[in-house]
């Protein structure tokens, strides 16, 4: 903006100076003087350039001062410079953001990419979302096969409970791990139970496998809706016969627990009533006299015959 301003008021002042007949007016001189603020701010880039600018600026003011002392032509000069220093900053700030060439090619760019985003833009982005669904869904449909093709789950009962095993290839048993859990991985011998009694500890394991029945119970169960959503039937009646042998083994354990506590509670209760029931006795043998002496006087007439 500066070098446009430079060189149009240059040319102004020229064709002025040319055709000039009277003496320059005050109109004149804030021309000239609006020339010499755009100097100064388009040299205000650098100190030394500013400095000398500003020199020859003030030099050319007592020059004219000298030559035709007048204040009124000093303070039009003056007027002008600042009003050239002034408006040069505003146009540059405002205009030089549009016109250099780094913002046009920023600009021609940015329209440019805005441009393109038509039919094939839009096609690629429909074919990458359609690439994403199919390949999620081959990854669902790969796992209802791999557990139709592979999981064969085996109970067994003895007389420590019951297991669950898994039998499969080793490719298929990292997919299904997930998927699988031994009940009778149970630790009986851990710090916690260590303080049990052995009837205490029976009971807590059992509530132990109950608990994880429970969970492949419940497994089963949501396992068998999404097989259900997915039209696999073949998978929703295996899942279902699963669930109902997870739900038949939490009941067992369950039942065994209460029977259990049942049985506790009534060794309990005999032990206490046995218990009692000798305090009286022996209490009744020490207080009846007509029970005969105590063991102890029959001692003492022994020892005397």
């Amino acid at each position: 903006t500066a070098p446009a301003l430079l060189v149009g008021l240059g040319a102004r002042i020229i064709l002025d100076t040319v055709n000039r007949v009277e003496v320059s007016t005050i109109s004149d001189i804030i021309l000239l003087g609006v020339w010499q603020g755009v100097a100064l701010q388009y040299a205000g880039k650098n100190t030394y350039a500013t400095v000398t600018v500003g020199l020859c600026i003030a030099l050319k003011l007592l020059y004219d001062f000298n030559a035709i002392p007048d204040v009124t032509r000093c303070i039009a000069s003056i007027i002008g410079t600042a009003i050239g220093v002034i408006g040069t900053d505003l146009l540059s700030s405002q205009l030089d953001h549009y016109l250099s060439p780094s913002s046009k090619s920023r600009t021609t760019t940015s329209n440019s990419k805005r441009i393109p985003r038509s039919e094939a833009t839009k096609k690629r982005h429909i074919s990458s979302q359609n690439h994403n669904h199919n390949r999620h869904r081959q990854q669902r449909e790969q796992i209802p096969e791999i557990i139709e093709r592979e999981r064969l789950v085996q109970f067994k009962s003895s007389v420590e409970g019951w297991t669950t095993s898994v039998v499969g290839s080793d490719r298929d048993q990292q997919a299904l791990s997930n998927f699988t859990s031994d009940i009778t991985s149970l630790d009986s011998k851990s710090a916690l139970r260590a303080s049990m009694t052995p009837l205490e500890r029976e009971i807590s394991v059992l509530r132990t496998r109950a608990s994880l029945a429970d969970s492949e119970r419940r497994r089963c169960r949501e396992e068998r809706q999404w097989a259900l959503s997915q039209g696999n039937t073949t998978l929703a009646h295996e899942l279902k016969a699963n669930y109902k042998k997870f739900k038949a083994l939490m009941e067992e354990c369950h039942q065994k627990a209460d029977k259990k506590l049942l049985e506790a509670a009534k060794d309990k209760e005999l032990q206490k009533h046995s218990d009692t029931s000798l305090r009286d006795q022996v209490a009744r043998t020490f207080m009846d006299p007509k029970s005969g002496p105590s063991p102890s006087t029959q001692q003492q007439e022994v020892t005397q015959r």
